[in-house]
């Protein structure tokens, strides 16, 4: 309680002690003003009395005014004939006036003194009793500083420091999950960096590698320059992709992309999407069949929605031997629209169908990797990221369904609103 006097109590004390004072005064100069406007008439009642008796009697000499008045003989019969016309009764004449103007007086300031000192008695106990509730809530907060996060329910009641205590409660542990996922985002960013650079190292370095090879190679065959130059292209084109990807994934995390609502159709979308692997599904001699018999319409942004197909046919075109095939069927009911892409390569294993939406996941097929998963050498483990963050956004999402040497069908359904 070593806060309790502080600078607000000791204000609200003075202005209570101000009002207090100003009754006091107040209520007193009321009652003398009474009293003596009560004098005054009496001493007029007096005055025009005596006035009468001299009109009445102009010959009484002024010693005997002086002489009957100071004589004291006669009080009871005086008394006796004032009372016969009811002057002398007690709360009609001047003396029972005074009388129970005192006493009214006595009894006023006894009562005001009585009642500032229960009002004030009354604020100091309140104001006692909500520091040691402001002092329970400030060791409450430095417990929820030090990790407590227990909600102290019992001693909660209908007041307003009660409330305050709840919804501190509630900013505080909302305080603690965004720290909490703040350091996931921290610790998810080292990991993403750290996947970045290994993703971008293994290419820079075998550009730089056949790079040399290139200057310091001065009998090189045309043959093998030419082979050289092409395999240095390509580590570009996958480094090129890999950084666009990046920076649009790293829009749509940081909110800066407005997606458009609109109603496109999915014929000409999915067309334009095999146009545009048409060359790279040619170079495996893998045909990309479309089933769309008729014109089906979904809600979203047309730029992004596109971008999420063709990173999945293009990871379906990544993991379909050659000479094969990928077909693209389009479905829609009452509730949904969705999109099938099939491929028939060697399929995904349960275990990474767990995460092969993560990213930079790398799917356990092609050439060993140190940890002793086998990963595709071209596979950046993005693509597919990138497509589920764009699809959710857009309100629909993405299923997988596939087996070892079955294939692997991706599921993109959009709710009809």
């Amino acid at each position: 309680m070593k806060n309790f006097w502080n600078r607000e109590v000791k204000k609200l004390v003075l202005i209570l002690s101000v009002i207090f004072l100003c009754g006091f005064v107040l209520g007193n100069v009321m009652q003398a003003g009474l009293y003596g406007k009560m004098r005054s008439e009496n001493n007029q009642m007096f005055i025009t009395f005596f006035g009468n008796v001299k009109e009445l009697y102009p010959d009484i000499k002024e010693e005997e005014w002086i002489r009957l008045l100071n004589k004291r003989e006669n009080d009871e019969k005086g008394r006796e004939v004032l009372e016969h016309y009811g002057i002398f009764e007690d709360y009609n004449t001047f003396s029972g006036w005074e009388k129970s103007m005192r006493r009214g007086l006595v009894i006023f300031n006894i009562s005001i003194l009585l009642i500032g000192t229960g009002v004030g008695g009354c604020v100091l106990c309140y104001l006692r009793k909500r520091q040691r509730k402001i002092d329970s809530l400030s060791a409450y907060m430095k417990r929820l500083e030090q990790g407590d996060y227990a909600l102290e329910i019992g001693d909660n009641t209908d007041d307003e420091l009660s409330a305050l205590k709840s919804e501190l409660y509630k900013l505080t542990v909302i305080l603690k999950e965004q720290a909490d996922y703040a350091k996931k985002q921290k610790l998810a960013l080292a990991d993403s960096v750290s996947d970045i650079s290994h993703q971008l190292k293994t290419p820079i370095t075998s550009v730089m590698v056949l790079v040399d090879n290139l200057s310091e190679s001065v009998n090189m065959t045309e043959t093998v320059r030419r082979r050289f130059l092409q395999e240095i292209t390509r580590q570009l084109t996958g480094v090129t992709w890999l950084v666009e990807t990046l920076l649009k994934l790293s829009k749509l995390d940081a909110g800066v992309v407005e997606l458009e609502n609109k109603e496109l159709l999915l014929r000409p979308l999915m067309y334009e999407v095999a146009d545009s692997l048409e060359i790279m599904a040619d170079l495996k001699q893998i045909s990309l069949n479309l089933d769309i018999t008729r014109e089906v319409t979904i809600v979203g942004d047309y730029h992004w929605i596109k971008e999420a197909f063709t990173n999945i046919v293009k990871n379906a075109i990544e993991h379909s031997p050659e000479n094969s095939r990928i077909d693209i069927a389009v479905q829609d009911n009452t509730v949904y629209t969705m999109v099938s892409i099939r491929d028939y390569g060697e399929g995904i294993s349960p275990e990474d169908q767990k995460h092969i939406f993560e990213r930079f996941y790398q799917r356990s097929s092609g050439r060993k990797c140190r940890s002793g998963k086998y990963i595709k050498e071209d596979s950046t483990g993005i693509g597919l990221a990138l497509a589920k963050e764009i699809v959710e956004r857009q309100g629909g999402y993405i299923t997988v369904e596939s087996g070892k040497e079955r294939g692997t069908v991706f599921f993109v359904k959009f709710i009809n609103l």
